[in-house]
């Protein structure tokens, strides 16, 4: 069988070389670029009439041998046996071929005719080289899980405490005081608590109680008053300045009514008018944070004996 496979194999090379004589390397023009499929070549007439030519004078093929071959060849190829040693002959290794190079295929030949299919060799296997094993052991080694490897974010700054509030500033008058030591007493016990009171003093119009009197006449006829309530045994009376008949100061003014009664039985008519006279008040005046003044307890024990005085919430300044 295999000598048959060469007997083919040089029939085919020997008609390449009856079909395809050598060319003249001057006169052969490059090759044309391939037609896109499914579109047919132009053919000059020069070229059909050399073609025709060609076929005329070229001898009959051997197609008995051809076929032969032919059957033989795909019977081959369906089966291929494993090639064999030739006897006595000694067989040279096939040089290896490079990897990027592909194996070379027979070449085909003339129209018409069945190629002759050969045994390719089998190209060599090489071998990767084998990567080295790690010293340690990898399946002990767990990966790291993707959220440790990612940066993590920074952590928000933790938020300033917020200022503490200013305390509220209160501004009070302590008073009034009737006198000046009362008023020095109370200032002390304010002061030693961290105050600082300041003193001051005013004028008010305090009430003296209530005059009854006879409006002012000339001399004469005020003495002539002042003698007929003498007879009617009136007491408590004198002429003053600007003859001015006072018949008294009183306390009260239900007092004072009653005596002007008494007095208009005779027939005169007497008024009655309130009485005041200018004084001094002390006041005690501090400004002060609200936490720091004195509670209603201190308040009450300092400020108990002077009915008058309390503390006064004002405007500051």
């Amino acid at each position: 069988m295999k000598w048959s496979i060469y007997i083919l194999i040089l029939a085919n090379l020997l008609l390449f070389a009856w079909w395809y004589p050598p060319t003249d390397p001057v006169q052969q023009t490059p090759p044309a670029p391939p037609l896109p499929p499914g579109t047919e070549s132009l053919v000059l007439l020069e070229e059909q009439d050399a073609r025709a030519l060609a076929a005329r004078e070229a001898p009959p093929a051997p197609e008995p041998i051809v076929q032969a071959a032919a059957d033989e060849a795909a019977s081959a190829s369906v089966e291929p046996p494993p090639p064999e040693p030739l006897p006595d002959l000694v067989q040279a290794p096939p040089d290896p071929m490079p990897e990027s190079e592909p194996a070379p295929s027979p070449q085909a030949g003339p129209a018409g005719e069945p190629e002759a299919q050969s045994t390719p060799e089998p190209a060599p296997v090489i071998a990767s080289p084998s990567e080295p094993e790690p010293d340690f052991e990898i399946s002990s080694l767990a990966p790291e899980p993707a959220t440790d490897s990612a940066p993590q974010p920074a952590p928000e700054p933790e938020p300033e405490p917020e200022p503490e509030p200013e305390p509220v500033i209160a501004c009070l008058s302590v008073g009034p005081f009737a006198d000046e030591a009362a008023a020095d007493a109370v200032r002390e016990r304010l002061t030693a608590i961290g105050l600082e009171p300041q003193q001051r003093s005013e004028a008010v119009q305090q009430p003296a109680g209530y005059w009854v009197y006879l409006a002012a006449r000339p001399l004469d006829e005020a003495r002539a008053v002042v003698e007929d309530l003498s007879r009617q045994g009136i007491e408590d009376y004198f002429i003053g300045r600007q003859n001015f008949i006072s018949l008294g100061v009183f306390s009260d003014r239900a007092t004072a009514e009653r005596r002007r009664a008494e007095i208009e039985q005779y027939g005169y008519q007497p008024q009655v008018e309130q009485r005041f006279r200018t004084t001094s008040r002390y006041w005690l005046d501090l400004e002060a944070p609200e936490p720091d003044l004195p509670s209603e307890a201190q308040w009450n024990d300092w400020l108990g004996q002077y009915p008058d005085a309390s503390p006064q919430t004002k405007p500051c300044q």
